[in-house]
Protein backbone atom coordinates (compact mmCIF):
# COMPACT_ATOMS: atom_id res chain seq x y z
CA UNK A 1 0.00 0.00 0.00
CA UNK A 2 1.18 3.73 -0.67
CA UNK A 3 0.46 4.45 2.29
CA UNK A 4 3.10 1.71 4.25
CA UNK A 5 6.28 2.75 1.17
CA UNK A 6 5.65 6.98 2.54
CA UNK A 7 5.82 5.60 6.21
CA UNK A 8 9.00 3.09 5.38
CA UNK A 9 10.61 5.70 3.26
CA UNK A 10 10.51 3.22 0.48
CA UNK A 11 9.36 5.06 -2.31
CA UNK A 12 12.13 3.84 -5.16
CA UNK A 13 10.31 0.74 -4.68
CA UNK A 14 7.18 2.36 -7.74
CA UNK A 15 9.94 2.10 -9.86
CA UNK A 16 8.66 -1.30 -11.06
CA UNK A 17 4.74 -0.18 -11.56
CA UNK A 18 6.01 3.28 -13.55
CA UNK A 19 5.59 1.39 -17.23
CA UNK A 20 2.18 0.96 -16.59
CA UNK A 21 1.75 4.17 -14.62
CA UNK A 22 3.92 7.01 -15.97
CA UNK A 23 2.52 9.63 -13.02
CA UNK A 24 4.33 7.41 -10.42
CA UNK A 25 7.92 8.76 -11.83
CA UNK A 26 7.17 12.29 -10.46
CA UNK A 27 6.95 10.64 -7.08
CA UNK A 28 9.65 9.00 -6.89
CA UNK A 29 11.60 12.23 -8.39
CA UNK A 30 9.77 14.03 -4.90
CA UNK A 31 9.91 11.60 -2.81
CA UNK A 32 11.75 13.78 0.02
CA UNK A 33 8.54 16.17 -0.49
CA UNK A 34 6.26 13.75 -0.38
CA UNK A 35 7.83 12.09 3.07
CA UNK A 36 8.23 16.18 4.53
CA UNK A 37 4.45 16.73 3.35
CA UNK A 38 3.29 12.95 4.90
CA UNK A 39 5.21 13.74 8.28
CA UNK A 40 3.53 17.36 8.30
CA UNK A 41 0.06 15.93 7.79
CA UNK A 42 0.49 13.63 11.04
CA UNK A 43 0.95 16.12 13.00
CA UNK A 44 -2.02 17.46 12.70
CA UNK A 45 -4.72 14.66 11.57
CA UNK A 46 -7.83 16.85 12.72
CA UNK A 47 -6.97 19.21 10.01
CA UNK A 48 -6.96 17.26 7.00
CA UNK A 49 -9.24 17.21 4.74
CA UNK A 50 -12.58 15.22 6.72
CA UNK A 51 -15.83 15.31 6.97
CA UNK A 52 -16.57 17.36 9.86
CA UNK A 53 -13.47 19.56 8.65
CA UNK A 54 -13.92 19.59 5.15
CA UNK A 55 -10.79 21.65 3.31
CA UNK A 56 -11.22 24.87 2.15
CA UNK A 57 -9.90 26.35 -1.39
CA UNK A 58 -10.23 30.04 -2.19
CA UNK A 59 -9.20 31.75 -5.36
CA UNK A 60 -5.91 33.37 -5.33
CA UNK A 61 -5.21 36.64 -7.95
CA UNK A 62 -6.03 35.45 -11.48
CA UNK A 63 -3.41 37.42 -14.20
CA UNK A 64 -4.34 37.20 -17.55
CA UNK A 65 -2.29 35.77 -20.11
CA UNK A 66 1.01 37.46 -21.32
CA UNK A 67 2.03 37.53 -24.88
CA UNK A 68 5.89 37.98 -23.80
CA UNK A 69 5.58 34.50 -22.15
CA UNK A 70 7.26 32.02 -24.47
CA UNK A 71 6.19 28.67 -22.52
CA UNK A 72 2.81 27.29 -23.68
CA UNK A 73 2.68 24.84 -21.02
CA UNK A 74 2.08 28.10 -18.65
CA UNK A 75 -1.01 29.50 -20.66
CA UNK A 76 -3.72 27.52 -19.37
CA UNK A 77 -2.60 28.21 -15.80
CA UNK A 78 -3.79 31.84 -16.45
CA UNK A 79 -6.93 33.66 -16.28
CA UNK A 80 -7.35 35.01 -19.36
CA UNK A 81 -6.26 33.78 -22.96
CA UNK A 82 -4.54 35.62 -26.04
Amino acid sequence: MMCDLIRERKLEELAEDVPELKCLQKIIDSKESVYISWDLATLYPERINIARSPLVVTAGKVVPYDKRIHDERLKHWYGGSA
